[in-house]
């Protein structure tokens, strides 16, 4: 592994003493070029801030940034909606799935009754149901006319 020489310095950039390293901070942080002590940043930030070539520079570096920021929202707002979608399409297969064994429940009680099964207790049972339920799916088969 070769060894650069490069130090990484953390400073925080809200510190304001009154010493080189405050001058520095404030310098950076100042959006007006003529408060701006050290000369060569007052030069850059002027040139940045006052020529049309510092303004495309920095529009397009705005623009950039901005850019990366809007797709950022746009990317977690579209995982959101894929999120929903799934826990949708999950909720509603569920459902399906839940009302097609239901019906194949009822379907298979009526098939017992057509087989000429009359105890309910028994049907119950053997279902794992309530008699109750094997009443109710009697009732709804007396109740609903046979269809061709």
């Amino acid at each position: 592994m070769s060894q650069s020489h490069s130090h990484i310095c953390l400073v925080n950039a809200l510190y304001n003493g009154d010493d080189v390293l405050g001058d520095l901070m404030r310098d950076l942080n100042s959006t007006d070029p003529s408060k701006i002590k050290i000369p060569a940043l007052r030069k850059v930030e002027t040139w940045l801030k006052h020529t049309k070539e510092g303004e495309k520079i920095m529009t397009s570096v705005f623009n950039e940034l901005l850019q990366e920021e809007v797709e950022k929202v746009v990317e977690k707002k579209v995982e959101k909606a894929k999120e929903e979608t799934r826990a949708a399409m999950k909720a509603a297969m569920q459902k399906e799935m839940k009302e097609e064994m239901e019906e194949n429940k009822k379907q298979t009680i009526r098939s017992y009754f057509i087989e000429g099964g009359r105890d309910n207790a028994f049907i119950a049972k053997v279902m794992h149901t309530s008699i109750e339920y094997v009443q109710n799916v009697r009732n709804e088969m007396v109740n609903t006319p046979l269809q061709v």
